[in-house]
């Protein structure tokens, strides 16, 4: 064969190898309890016809940006290596099929896990309902990496609400953690990956640690974390933390969040929590003794702590720093050297026992907050800041804007009358013209 030959068929190959991606679209799947599994899960136009696992629509995909739809009560899944997404802009979904019920993955008290990704990356799961499982409702390992779950909801677990383990990159927004008997959101490392990035955004955490001596949320051997505009809630046992972060973690950000009852723990003797900043978060206490804030002495040199409303009665007090318990604001301020912007007033949120930790009018926590780059919005989505500050806490309070009168039908009449006054008289001196000239 000729050497010109041989390089045009060399270069159909090629070319064909480079268009083939751009002629296959990516897919929609769709899954629902009532369905079967079989054929290619792409028959959407009605329920009925759609594939009944998400399991089996995952080994139907046909490109890494394909997207599955689900509704009602599904049994529970996995996401592996084999099934991962392109790439951060383009990450294989599986999502509530728009204009049906919300899925739901019930354990019934007898299945381990509900959604377990191991060793995949670029997944989003968004609007999920999982519970009753006896182990974890969500478990994220084996060094998964961008994984995205929105509006997830996880409850009555027998141990873990998320559990992650080992991972890169994951961002939970919105989840709803609430009543699971051990930790609602554990991160940590058992494979010494040393895991990076994790994002916990207009959350809720609340009623968890009912059974197992634990935490609403722990942080374990883990880099570069960011956690705001999140409820948390009173725990199952009011002498456990909301949050905990120890055993060499770094780079904690802690910003906006609304704190009911429970303490928060910057360091355990198991190992520091380092690198902390800590501001415009709001506390709550009146549950009897015990301090608010614990920092221990591992984590003091580098921890950034103020702008906070740390409010604390019935016996309880604002916190402990390396060591010595604040019996005071004044007392806090010296014993951190920080904290000149914080203050130690109710922060009067709505409805504190159902998890309502919105502000109240008139609430001293309203405008005390610093800008920070990274919080734009708050745990409803509204934008930051809504006065001339932040306010501290996960919400910004939608106050009367000064100097905007109230538009009522009062005044909507009264500027009709108005308006028709100025006709008629421009009517009479338009006439008075007409008789002159």
């Amino acid at each position: 064969m000729k050497k010109s030959a041989l390089k045009k068929i060399l270069f159909f190959i090629c070319a064909f190898i480079l268009l083939v991606p751009t002629l296959i679209q990516a897919a929609t799947l769709c899954v629902w309890q009532g369905g079967a599994d079989a054929g290619n899960c792409q028959s959407c136009a009605s329920t009925s016809s759609a594939c009944a696992s998400i399991n089996y629509a995952l080994t139907q995909t046909v490109t890494a940006s394909d997207t599955i739809w689900a509704s009602g009560n599904l049994s529970a899944f996995s996401v592996g290596a084999g099934d991962s997404g392109a790439s951060a802009a383009n990450r294989k979904s599986i999502i509530r099929w728009p204009g049906e019920v919300r899925p739901v993955i019930n354990g019934g008290g007898s299945v381990q896990e509900g959604i377990e990704i191991f060793a995949a990356d670029h997944i989003y799961i968004q609007d999920f309902e999982v519970k009753d499982h006896t182990m974890r409702e969500v478990w994220i390992r084996a060094a998964a990496s961008d994984i995205v779950m929105e509006t997830i909801s996880v409850n009555k677990s027998d141990n873990a609400g998320f559990e992650i383990a080992s991972s890169f990159d994951v961002s939970l927004i919105g989840p709803e953690v609430k009543n699971n008997d051990g930790y609602g959101i554990y991160a940590f490392d058992p494979a010494t990956n040393n895991p990076s990035g994790l994002t916990i955004n207009k959350g809720t955490v609340s009623t968890n640690s009912k059974v197992n001596f634990e935490a609403g949320m722990a942080i374990d051997n883990w880099d570069d974390v960011t956690i705001k505009n999140t409820y948390f809630g009173q725990q199952g046992q009011s002498f456990l933390p909301s949050l905990t972060c120890h055993t060499t973690a770094s780079n904690v950000n802690i910003w906006n969040n609304s704190f009911y009852q429970n303490r928060i723990e910057i360091g355990t003797a198991a190992g520091p929590c380092s690198n902390t900043n800590y501001r415009n978060n709001a506390h709550y206490r009146n549950a009897g003794a015990g301090e608010m804030v614990v920092v221990d002495g591992n984590s003091t040199g580098t921890m950034t702590v103020d702008y906070n409303d740390i409010y604390a009665t019935g016996g309880a007090s604002i916190g402990r720093w390396a060591g010595t318990t604040a019996t005071s604001l004044a007392h806090w301020q010296t014993l951190t050297g920080q904290s000149v912007n914080s203050i130690d007033q109710d922060p009067l949120y709505e409805n504190p026992t159902i998890d309502g930790l919105g502000l109240s009018a008139g609430s001293p926590a309203i405008d005390e907050g610093v800008t920070i780059a990274s919080v734009l919005v708050d745990h409803k989505g509204l934008s930051r800041p809504q006065g001339p500050a932040y306010d501290i806490g996960a919400d910004e309070r939608l106050e009367d804007q000064p100097g905007v009168p109230e538009f009522t039908l009062f005044t909507l009449m009264l500027a009709l009358f108005a308006g028709l006054g100025v006709i008629i008289l421009i009517s009479k001196i338009n006439k008075s013209h007409s008789a002159l000239n």
